[in-house]
């Protein structure tokens, strides 16, 4: 019998500055993963890949032990807190993680996080689109460094440090933010971007919502912190993971998705997630068959 491989973990790029580290990571998990993590520094954690639907996860140092919860695509951790992670099947898995140094988030917030349950819940699932940019600008600075490589590290991980503590400052209050949208706003848009067909306009957006252009694209940005254009995009990437984790093909995805072409859809979705939609059925292939 061959003895059962061990897991695998690499940094496929990282980037460092005084306000923490970033890493686009690969993990390969043959057997079925079960283990408790525990970080000294904040960990900002955007899934590059599908998380298994069966992985939960637990705060040893908060909650029972027969409490386990879901995670959403982009997660936080407390430092010096440990989380439990386990999913049912082998794991095949990317992220673009940033380490953040407690100094610089406490320096931004004028002390330490008050960890509420409120906050414990809300950080497994971060809607937060400047942050999913910010980690993906980092990638692409990781992997391709530019001049000023150092200054645009630093800049992207300032960015991120500030973001991070107005968001976690936030989910104490869940009413929109000021000058944001309604909550039944937010949920007309994201209903009508489920939908298996072409993304609407900001015209047809505003319209749905009664209001302008000028006063969505506004307010919009004030309740998801990244522009409606932006959202969209992620949204549309987001439909073509699920339509391809279900098998679809890339072209029958890129036409229920209303893309010019399978070309330009490919090109979209490997901007957007580094990798093209025949690899991530790979990803999903090898996870769902990995002994």
């Amino acid at each position: 019998m061959k003895p059962a491989r061990q897991n695998y973990r690499q940094v496929q790029a990282e980037a460092k500055s005084r306000f923490g580290k970033f890493q686009h990571m690969r993990f390969e998990m043959p057997i079925a993963p079960d283990h408790i993590n525990r970080w000294q520094c904040y960990r900002v954690d955007l899934s590059v890949t599908p998380r298994p639907l069966s992985a939960r996860v637990r705060y040893c140092d908060y909650w029972e032990p027969h409490r386990f919860e879901r995670m959403g695509e982009l997660y936080i951790a407390p430092p010096n807190t440990s989380l439990h992670f386990k999913a049912m099947e082998p794991l095949i898995h990317e992220a673009l993680v940033c380490e953040l140094n407690p100094d610089s988030v406490h320096g931004c917030l004028g002390g330490p996080i008050e960890w509420t349950q409120a906050r414990l819940e809300a950080s497994l699932d971060i809607p937060n689109g400047t942050m999913r940019q910010l980690l993906r600008r980092l990638g692409q600075e990781a992997h391709r460094p530019g001049p000023g490589h150092a200054y645009m590290v630093e800049f992207l991980m300032g960015q991120l440090a500030i973001e991070f503590s107005r968001h976690i400052t936030n989910i104490e209050n869940p009413g929109p933010a000021p000058g944001g949208l309604s909550p039944w706003r937010l949920q007309l848009i994201d209903d009508r971007l489920r939908e298996l067909r072409a993304p609407p306009s900001l015209e047809a957006l505003a319209s749905l919502c009664g209001m302008s252009v000028r006063q969505l694209t506004r307010s919009f940005r004030a309740s998801r912190g990244c522009t409606i254009g932006e959202y969209i995009a992620q949204s549309r990437v987001d439909r073509a993971k699920f339509l391809l984790g279900r098998g679809e093909s890339s072209g029958s995805t890129s036409r229920l998705l209303g893309f010019a072409s399978q070309a330009s859809f490919t090109t979209t979705f490997r901007r957007a997630t580094g990798i093209t939609p025949r690899q991530f059925q790979q990803h999903l292939h090898r996870i769902r068959t990995a002994k």
